[in-house]
């Protein structure tokens, strides 16, 4: 039976001077003729060594599942995982079983393009730090900053600490998101002086309007800008223009009239209105549809139209485009009013 079997037990003992130490009795029944248990012999030897570095090892397995960021252990030929900390699996939503069976390779959409500038930095320093894209069990993706450094044991390792900066990259967007938008208001008002001081400069109608469209584009990165007229039939001349987008005006026909789908864009509608007309988005926009087609082959994606008075009455129209969408917001709408 099991009670006739050898056991083993760890025992801490302690000493006279207070010390503990541990002790690993393996003991056995002795038995009489009749089978009965008489006593018991047994061997006790020390373990306290193996005992303190169990504990450091569950010590550092703690300390490395409470870690908030990952921690992974590779190996340095093969990229496949070691180990793994329990941040790490729940960010990447696998078990630890799973992840031990796969490597970087699996799970980094980044990685596998640039491997040997990584490699080349880890046999260079012994350390590596980069951005990369991670991919979890479902598919979804977030960005990640790696510090790697090598580790050599009882054989090389890669060590890598995986930090989620999701969060940190959505902060640098909107800083840029800001830094460009304060640009761009920097930029308009800048137009706008540069504009005024034509104005009072020039006496050359021809040279001021194309200075005034050439302002326009140097200033705010516009594709485009011109300023049209309507003709006694009310279809828009051209006044003057500038821009890498001038092929965009080749041919085309915009009305003062409502009646013609060329009269319902925003010109049309700026020049009855007598007052601006903001495309936030002209791909988007169902009255730019006569011309969606041939904006997006000259990369021209927002508009506006912004109309010219002489002495009290309507005159032209100004028409920008720029590149991106919803560029013209009601900070520079203000402006521009």
């Amino acid at each position: 039976s099991d009670r006739l079997l050898a056991s083993a037990q760890e025992v801490p003992h302690r000493c006279k001077d207070g010390r503990v130490l541990w002790g690993e009795v393996v003991s056995k029944p002795e038995l009489n003729a009749q089978g009965e248990i008489v006593g018991y012999h047994g061997i006790t030897r020390e373990i306290t060594k193996r005992m303190q570095a169990e504990t450091k090892l569950k010590l550092f397995r703690a300390l490395l599942d409470n870690s908030s960021d990952a921690i992974e252990v590779l190996d340095p030929v093969t990229l496949r995982f070691l180990d793994i900390n329990a941040a790490g699996c729940r960010a990447l939503d696998y078990t630890r079983e799973e992840l031990l069976s796969m490597s970087i390779y699996d799970i980094d959409t980044a990685y596998s393009a640039a491997p040997q500038k990584v490699l080349a930095q880890l046999r260079e320093s012994g350390h590596a730090l980069f951005e990369t894209i991670h991919r979890r069990k479902d598919g979804s993706t977030f960005p990640v900053e790696v510090n790697t450094v090598s580790v050599e044991l009882d054989r090389p390792y890669l060590l890598a600490i995986t930090r989620d900066i999701t969060k940190r990259k959505a902060l640098e967007a909107a800083q840029q998101d800001v830094a460009r938008h304060l640009q761009r208001i920097i930029d308009f008002s800048v137009l706008l002086s540069s504009a005024n001081e034509a104005i009072a400069q020039m006496e050359n109608e021809g040279d001021l309007l194309r200075t005034l469209c050439e302002l326009a584009v140097h200033h705010v990165h516009l594709r485009l800008a011109w300023i049209g007229q309507p003709d006694n039939e009310g279809w828009f001349q051209t006044l003057a223009a500038a821009g890498a987008a001038l092929g965009y005006l080749s041919g085309i026909r915009i009305s003062t009239s409502v009646e013609h789908p060329e009269g319902q864009g925003p010109v049309g509608q700026c020049w009855r209105d007598q007052k601006p007309v903001y495309i936030f988005s002209i791909s988007q926009n169902s009255h730019m549809i006569p011309w969606a087609q041939r904006a997006e082959t000259f990369g021209m994606k927002a508009g506006a139209a912004l109309p010219i008075f002489r002495g009290g009455k309507r005159w032209s129209v100004l028409v920008v485009y720029h590149s991106e969408e919803n560029i013209f917001d009601a900070d520079l709408q203000k402006i521009l009013t």
